[in-house]
């Protein structure tokens, strides 16, 4: 994965108030406090940076393993469980799973359904495998805070590879591309001020959420 070289803050435009920071901070210390050890296992088997982890926790489930969104989105990273059998797919196709993160579905998912996924010829293939018609990976599985991580750093570190350039990473578009939907670069074009005049409140919010004066990266960093 592309190392991050990261410009704290990327941009001066701030989506959270100087009064709100020790109300984040105490949110960030209860993340860190019941999950440290699974981040911090999970960003050295991916190699995603744990303060980045951290950060997205907090903006998608502000550290509840149990919310449910209505769009389906399961648990501490807000992943469903089409993406999350899509996303590991991709990493097993791209040869990029290793065997500290494949030995870790297998503990959740099961051996058969590993093997399935692997087995996939190509993305969100529609097919019973092992009598599972169903999605491989459920959202009871979701619901559990370490396969959860496990599988929202395995979508970043594929995002970080395919927005990097010259050794730098365009972190802009990689959580536009995580909170929007992986084929969903609608833009993503231009610099990260061109990105932000053209989105959407919700996409132009999140960018600055993580990565704007007071954001969770100029926290944490």
């Amino acid at each position: 994965m592309a190392q991050l070289r990261l410009k704290i803050p990327a941009i001066q435009q701030s989506f959270y108030k100087e009064n709100q920071i020790e109300a984040i901070n105490n949110v960030l210390g209860n993340i860190g406090a019941n999950y440290y050890a699974i981040i911090n296992n999970i960003a050295n088997i991916t190699n995603v940076p744990y303060y980045l982890l951290k950060a997205f926790i907090f903006i998608e489930s502000g550290g509840n393993p149990n919310v449910i969104s209505s769009a389906g989105a399961v648990g501490l990273m807000q992943i469903a469980p089409i993406s999350a059998t899509d996303i590991v797919w991709q990493e097993a196709n791209q040869k990029r799973l290793n065997s500290f993160e494949r030995n870790m579905l297998i503990k959740y998912i099961g051996a058969p359904a590993m093997a399935c996924i692997e087995g996939m010829q190509y993305r969100s293939q529609k097919r019973a495998c092992n009598g599972n018609t169903g999605f491989l990976i459920t959202k009871q599985h979701l619901l559990n805070p370490e396969l959860n991580i496990l599988i929202g750093a395995i979508y970043i570190g594929i995002l970080i590879d395919e927005e990097s350039s010259g050794g730098q990473v365009r972190l802009d578009r990689v959580v536009v591309r995580y909170n929007r939907g992986y084929f969903n670069k609608k833009g993503l074009s231009g610099s990260i001020t061109d990105i932000l005049a053209n989105m959407n409140n919700e996409s132009r919010s999140y960018i600055v959420k993580l990565l704007g004066k007071n954001g969770l990266l100029d926290i944490l960093i």
